[in-house]
């Protein structure tokens, strides 16, 4: 795991999965998604997530859920490993922060 930066202009994506999976154990689990769907800055990506009205609705529905948000460094798609990264996000898009360090993979 390496450490990135993330600026307002940084270009980011997210995605969210409902595809159920068994662990080792055989408890059952919600695969994380491999790529983004959603592709942009992290203001256009946020409006996109308030627009998708499908994945509104299974939000509300409380249909369980993983999500991710990705960074595209040197053209690949890097998975964003820290569990707040979405808080975090939302501090930067609102102004908290200048730029945003996170461990990505």
């Amino acid at each position: 795991m390496k450490n990135e930066k993330i600026t307002l202009r940084s270009k980011v994506g997210w995605e969210y999965s409902t595809t159920p999976s068994n662990d080792e154990n055989g408890n059952w689990k919600i695969e994380p998604p491999e790529k983004p769907y959603f592709i942009g800055t992290i203001r256009t990506v946020t409006k996109m997530i308030q627009d998708d009205k499908n994945f509104q609705a299974m939000k509300s529905g409380g249909t369980y859920y993983n999500s991710r948000w990705f960074l595209r460094r040197n053209n690949k798609w890097l998975a964003i490993t820290d569990p707040d990264a979405g808080e975090k996000l939302a501090e930067l898009y609102d102004g908290w922060h200048k730029q945003i360090m996170f461990g990505v993979e």
